[in-house]
């Protein structure tokens, strides 16, 4: 299935028809991942009734390929179990690394570096207080070197108490679709 760069959910439309001579009730469906939720119009289809399975896939800040699988239980003689696939393949518009970065608790605040790469056609920013948590120090530089790449320095505001920090990378397209993954700061 293709997935365009700022696209949050992929959605697969799987459509059944019930050909035998007895009612059929779908039982449950269920996901091999929090991240695809499955829909169902109804659970019992009659003779020659049609019906369809919609997967929903939160695409999160997963990017490259994906396998998600639904298992439908019904009650059909022969056919107890149905498998099936939602393949998408996400664009990874940035690259970060490392992703999580360490302190000793009372180790110095000095400044370590988490490197962004991207389309050097796109523009990059930082978003601070992600999910509630304080915000870290941080300087975007851009790799005078490395069209594309930057350096993004950081360190939390004290290493005194133990924490953890998140903060998220955004990259937006020329035409304007954005894409964010978070990067971490630990204080342990």
């Amino acid at each position: 299935m293709p997935v365009e760069v700022g696209q949050e959910q992929a959605v697969g439309v799987y459509a059944f028809k019930n050909t035998g001579n007895e009612p059929v009730t779908i039982l449950d469906i269920h996901s091999n991942c929090g991240c695809t939720v499955p829909e169902l119009e109804k659970k019992t289809y009659e003779p020659g009734e049609s019906g369809e399975i919609k997967a929903i896939f939160t695409l999160g800040d997963r990017t490259g390929p994906q396998r998600k699988v639904l298992t439908v239980n019904a009650d059909m003689p022969g056919h107890p179990i149905t498998r099936l696939v939602l393949e998408a393949n996400i664009p990874k518009l940035m690259t970060i690394a490392p992703r999580i970065l360490i302190w000793r608790k009372g180790a110095a605040n000095e400044n370590k570096e988490i490197y962004v790469t991207t389309d050097p056609a796109n523009s990059i920013s930082i978003e601070k207080n992600a999910d509630g948590y304080d915000a870290p120090w941080y300087e975007l530089v851009p790799d005078e070197d490395k069209p594309g790449r930057y350096v993004v320095l950081v360190h939390p505001e004290s290493t005194e108490v133990s924490k953890k920090l998140k903060f998220l990378i955004v990259v937006t397209t020329p035409e304007g679709k954005q894409v964010k993954n978070g990067a971490f700061i630990l204080v342990r």
